[in-house]
């Protein structure tokens, strides 16, 4: 089993960060207000790619 390591996380996290950052100007040098409107949509769809990925995960405790 893999280690827990904060570290992974969190360079993830800026990743996405600098990647939401961006991906917010440039639609909102489109057009004011529409970098926010693109970064829900990014976000919503990976919370549904997430909930997808999920699904093939399947429980093999034995009751007791």
């Amino acid at each position: 089993m893999k280690r827990f390591r904060p570290a992974d996380y969190v360079s993830v996290s800026v990743y996405w960060f600098a990647l939401s950052y961006l991906l917010m100007d440039l639609f909102n040098a489109r057009q004011p207000n529409l970098g926010y409107t693109a970064l829900y949509s990014v976000a919503s769809l990976a919370y549904l790619l997430g909930a997808l990925a999920l699904v093939p995960v399947r429980d093999n405790r034995v009751q007791a």
